[in-house]
């Protein structure tokens, strides 16, 4: 049932992930909802990020992507450091009355984008 189907993706994911630990990758894309999450899956991908490769972190509170913004600055190993905000709101148009919608029907994107580049010593 459900249990065995959920302990069959949770064994793929590990042979998937095994299968890549020997491996450099070129980029890592987390979404994340949890600041935790988020950690445990930079301290396992940034190891095998390849110099030169991106990194890109999205997530919806400012305060943990800021934090490691710093971070990243800070330590020398990452170049084009770039937290970047997204917010999206659709305007109605009219003549003479240009303006937001005040309500808003569909789901629109709104967070935060970390990005940059890791670099090795020369």
């Amino acid at each position: 049932g459900r249990a065995e189907a959920r302990m069959t993706r949770i064994t793929k994911r590990q042979d998937d992930f095994k299968s890549l630990e020997a491996k450099t990758v070129d980029g890592l894309i987390i979404v994340a909802e949890d600041a935790e999450l988020c950690s445990e899956v930079l301290e396992l991908g940034l190891p095998r990020l390849s110099f030169g490769g991106r990194v890109c972190v999205f997530g919806h509170h400012l305060q943990p992507l800021a934090a490691l913004q710093g971070a990243w600055r800070a330590s020398g190993n990452f170049v084009d450091v770039r937290l970047t905000q997204l917010f999206t709101r659709e305007f109605q148009a009219l003549p003479l009355r240009t303006h937001p919608f005040m309500v808003a029907d569909a789901n629109l994107c709104e967070g935060f984008i970390l990005c940059g580049s890791k670099v090795g010593e020369a």
